[in-house]
């Protein structure tokens, strides 16, 4: 039997692209070694489990798809859908541009242009409507590393969440416990194994251990959740989703539209959902169970970042648990316990590999990792650092597990290294590569906000400067307008001898607004 490969995709922003360059070289090197194997050889690697949280979340959906229905597409380094998503098309231009002033008290940035990548990466192949769907459909071609089923799972958080009742049995009255859950997700198994043309895909959830059908399920639902893991709160809006009812862990869900927004509020780190998933699958496979090999399940985490420690070190010891230090320590804690994975108390039989980098060796990085929407060649440069970290991971794989040699890009008798040829770093034709990398190597180490928007040309600093005022203006209308909606509301007499807090205070805010931005924006607009 074939090795077993499950995979969590952590959420990442726009250090998506580095997540999609970690991608490509896995993909590439499973399939080169899978390539000079038989089909049922016990050393070919097959990828069963693909979770995401957040920006991995939409990379999960897409590389399903994908995995299924277009593989060799993948083997194209800079022109596979997950580098054309998270590298060529989402750039603070559209984001920013693309977005209809009515639509700023929903999201910051467009959420039609994540719509639009969507739709050229992710098909609703249940509706054949288009000759790009039905070219993918009717020209599938499996990836190398896909196995015959396929479980894919992406966290959600559920804005409106849904109640479990407990009926207490007193005698001296007839209350209710009533508990809401907001972590939410959606997990659906792939079938391909009867190699038909589509794809049978049916949504499951977990019961005792156990995963249950809960109904048939398609590609417009899984892109709709996937979409909605990757909705960063306030940057994107958040999206309704109708849920049926559920069943197993979540039978109290009822059959309503929810709102949803990024998936990583709750549940960042998806190795627990991975985990979940694969332990199942393994369990109910006879062969699995019986091989002794620790490496028939393996486990991947993606992430940009290593996972480090959140204690307080400093509360009660070096500093007074007084008030304000007292609020701090406890809204951290309760953020970080929400991100707490019971699993990891546990033991986990089967090995975790990590593929990672430091903050300072992305450029995506900086300004909350938002910064790589600002240029394409800060995706770009991202990306490869991804590949290179990847690259890093398969040599210490291999050497360690000589029989699973995944060093695929070797070509001589040299020691190998992870480093990508300056050709690689090319962003485009005439590019020097080696320059490139120097020079934005040297930005990421900066890691300034500053230092970024100054490598951009003036007509795009403008256009972020204007469209940054249009949004404080619409933005003081808003809240102006909330705030004299709820006197209304009151009969309270109108803000400002009757006129409103939005005619009243905008010009004198606006006006400061303006100049603080174009004092502090001043070097780069």
């Amino acid at each position: 039997m074939s090795r077993k490969l499950a995979i969590a995709i952590s959420g990442a922003v726009s250090l998506g692209s580095y997540e999609a360059g970690v991608m490509y070289e896995v993909l590439e090197a499973i399939a080169k070694h899978n390539e000079k194997l038989t089909e049922n050889h016990p050393d070919r690697i097959e990828i069963d489990v693909i979770t995401g949280a957040s920006a991995g979340g939409m990379t999960a959906g897409i590389l399903a798809q994908e995995l299924l229905y277009n593989g060799q597409n993948l083997r194209l380094p800079n022109n596979n859908s997950l580098f054309n998503a998270w590298v060529q098309d989402v750039d603070i231009r559209e984001l920013l541009t693309e977005h209809h002033p009515d639509n700023y008290k929903f999201s910051l940035l467009s959420s039609e242009v994540v719509d639009n990548i969507a739709d050229k990466y992710l098909l609703d192949l249940t509706n054949l409507d288009t000759p790009n769907k039905q070219k993918k459909a009717q020209g599938r071609n499996a990836h190398l590393s896909a196995a015959k089923k396929i479980y894919m799972g992406v966290t959600m958080s559920n804005l409106n969440g849904w109640d479990y009742n407990i009926s207490p049995r007193n005698t001296s009255g007839d209350g209710q416990f009533a508990y809401t859950r907001y972590r939410d997700r959606f997990v659906c198994e792939l079938d391909d194994s009867n190699d038909n043309i589509e794809v049978k895909l049916t949504e499951i959830s977990l019961d005792n251990n156990q995963w249950i059908p809960m109904r048939e399920s398609n590609w417009a639902i899984l892109r709709e959740c996937s979409l909605s893991s990757g909705a960063f709160p306030f940057a994107f809006a958040s999206r309704m989703i109708r849920r049926e009812p559920g069943a197993g862990e979540f039978q109290n869900r009822v059959d309503q539209k929810y709102a949803y927004t990024d998936g990583g509020v709750f549940e960042n780190e998806p190795l627990g959902l991975a985990k979940k998933l694969a332990e199942w699958i393994d369990h109910n496979d006879n062969s699995n169970m019986e091989n002794n090999d620790e490496l028939s399940r393996v486990y991947l985490y993606i992430a940009p970042g290593n996972k480090k420690s959140t204690a307080n070190q400093t509360i009660g010891r070096n500093e007074p648990a007084d008030l304000w230090n007292t609020l701090q320590a406890l809204v951290a804690a309760i953020f970080h316990q929400s991100r707490f994975q019971d699993w990891i108390i546990k033991d986990t039989a089967s090995p975790i590999f990590q593929v990672t980098t430091t903050d300072q060796e992305l450029i995506g990085e900086v300004f909350s990792a938002f910064g790589g929407f600002l240029d394409v060649r800060f995706r770009f440069y991202d990306y490869n650092i991804g590949r290179e970290s990847a690259r890093e991971s398969l040599i210490k794989f291999s050497e360690k597990n000589t029989n699973l040699n995944l060093v695929y890009w070797q070509t001589d008798e040299q020691i190998p290294n992870k480093n990508l040829s300056a050709e690689d770093w090319q962003i485009q034709p005439g590019v020097d590569g080696a320059a490139f990398k120097a020079e934005f190597g040297q930005l990421a180490q900066n890691g300034t906000l500053d230092g970024l928007l100054n490598t951009l040309d003036r007509k795009k600093r403008k256009v972020i400067f204007e469209q940054l005022v249009k949004r404080i203006d619409s933005l003081i209308d808003y809240f102006n307008e909330k705030l004299d909606t709820k006197d209304a509301k009151k009969d309270k007499k109108p803000f400002f001898n009757g006129v409103g807090r939005k005619n009243a205070l905008k010009p004198i805010v606006s006006t400061i607004a303006k100049i603080f931005l174009w004092k502090k924006l001043s070097p780069w607009r």
